[in-house]
């Protein structure tokens, strides 16, 4: 039930332009008292008003907002780039220095990317989206490497919740 509706609280927020971390943990943190009453009997003894979103959702095994709309934007990245017309990247490119521009979200993304999936892909060094394009575009199994990020990030959200919630009790 709960990656169903965070899943459609995340339908084309990828393509939110400009949102700042703020926003995103503030949007965030609108589901946590929800979330708190469905973690209830996974909080080993803590109360969840003590725990933060990422810390109730790794409980819950599900992945918070934020890790879904780093996967949500990748997925679009790739489609973006088989499918954009030169006028929408001459923008995207034109706006890329603008505070909290979608280029610079897509950068903090490949980041998360790159924290999160394993080292026997070799990827870019950088974060930086025109490194990429050639590699994405090229990729036929691009999905399916942002779902296995998003398994990693899944297994390291619920065992830094788990110690979390251990360390409080």
């Amino acid at each position: 039930f709960a990656s169903l509706t965070l899943s459609r609280l995340l339908y084309n927020c990828h393509t939110w332009s400009p949102v700042s971390t703020k926003v995103v943990q503030e949007w965030q943190n609108h589901i946590r008292k929800p979330l708190g009453l469905l973690a209830r009997g996974h909080t080993l003894g803590v109360s969840p008003l003590e725990l933060d979103v990422p810390t109730l959702c790794g409980l819950l095994h599900v992945l918070p907002p934020e890790d879904l709309l780093h996967m949500a934007r990748l997925r679009y990245l790739s489609r973006l780039l088989r499918t954009c017309p030169a006028i929408l990247w001459q923008m995207l490119l034109d706006n890329e220095t603008e505070q909290h521009s979608w280029l610079q979200a897509c950068a903090t993304s490949l980041g998360w990317f790159r924290r999160f999936y394993s080292d026997h892909f070799a990827v870019p060094s950088t974060n930086d989206v025109r490194q990429w394009i050639p590699l994405i575009s090229s990729d036929a199994h691009w999905k399916g490497r942002i779902k296995a990020a998003g398994q990693a990030c899944k297994r390291f959200r619920q065992a830094e919740a788990e110690a979390v919630a251990w360390q409080k009790r």
